[in-house]
C-alpha cells in the first residue's frame, strides 16, 4: 500500500529518470518495449558458444514502486561491489532496483552502475 510519501502520482517522474538513465544505450540494443509502464532494451548475449536475443535493461512500473532491471550485472556482478548502503537498500535480488520518488543522488549512483555493469559484459564479449 503506498504512503503519503510514496504517491502513485510520482512514479510517472521516476519512471521517465530512471528511463533516461537506459536511453543512451537505445544505439547499441534494441527497444523490446516502450510504453508509460515499461521499457525495455535487448540484445544478443553469449551463452557459450550460442548466442540469444534477451532482454537486458528494463524500466518496469509496477503498483508500489518503479524497478530498474539490469541484466549485466549477472554476467558483471563485480560492477556493483562498490555500490553504498543507500542504493544496497533499493536492492532486490541482484540486478533490481526498487525506487518510489525521485532521487537524484541514487539515480546518479544507478548510472554508474548501469555503465560499469556494459562495460564489464562488452569486456568479456558476452554483448
Amino acid at each position: 500500500m503506498r504512503t503519503a510519501a510514496q504517491p502513485a502520482s510520482a512514479f510517472p517522474l521516476v519512471f521517465e529518470a530512471l528511463k533516461q538513465i537506459l536511453k543512451p544505450y537505445e544505439k547499441n540494443l534494441k527497444i523490446m518495449e516502450d510504453t508509460p509502464v515499461r521499457y525495455t532494451l535487448g540484445g544478443t548475449i553469449q551463452m557459450g558458444k550460442k548466442t540469444k536475443e534477451s532482454m537486458l535493461m528494463a524500466v518496469y512500473s509496477m503498483k508500489n514502486y518503479v524497478s530498474i532491471h539490469l541484466m549485466p550485472l549477472y554476467m558483471g556482478p563485480e560492477s556493483a561491489d562498490e555500490i553504498s548502503a543507500e542504493l544496497k537498500k533499493r536492492r532486490q535480488g541482484k540486478a533490481c532496483f526498487n525506487f518510489a520518488e525521485v532521487d537524484p543522488k541514487l539515480f546518479k549512483e544507478t548510472e554508474k552502475v548501469v555503465k560499469k555493469s556494459i562495460t564489464a559484459c562488452k569486456a568479456k564479449k558476452l554483448i
